[in-house]
């Protein structure tokens, strides 16, 4: 089973998936650090998905996936929110990028197929 639609089933707070982490939630001393219970309300602790993905995807999930347990909700869901913005920023930047690059090159191209095109000797 693809870790997406695991992680989809433990935020929906469903127990009949296990992904072989080593113990269980339930066997997690809550210290508020190493695997605080607002990480753990599912099978698969969010440090567990997130780790691989890049910094702002892995930020949005984590503000989303703990908003219901902090005690902070809406505060970590504009958290949330602020990540996947800058992550549409972003986007919306390397698009535009791209797009100014593409331009750039059938500018040059139909520039030097008129120099190519005009006679040499006037």
């Amino acid at each position: 089973m693809c870790v997406l639609k695991g992680l989809l089933y433990s935020l929906c707070g469903y127990s009949s998936i296990h992904f072989g982490r080593k113990g269980n939630c339930e066997d997690m001393q809550d210290n508020g650090i190493d695997h605080p219970a607002y990480y753990n309300q599912g099978n698969i602790e969010a440090i567990d998905f997130i780790e691989n993905l890049p910094y702002n995807e892995g930020a949005a999930i984590k503000y989303i996936v703990r908003h219901r347990y902090k005690g902070e909700a809406l505060k970590d869901l504009r958290k949330a929110r602020w990540y996947v913005n800058r992550l549409i920023q972003n986007e919306e930047a390397r698009l535009k990028k791209r797009d100014e690059q593409r331009e750039a090159i059938v500018r040059d191209s139909m520039e030097k197929g008129l120099r190519n095109a005009a006679p040499q000797n006037l």
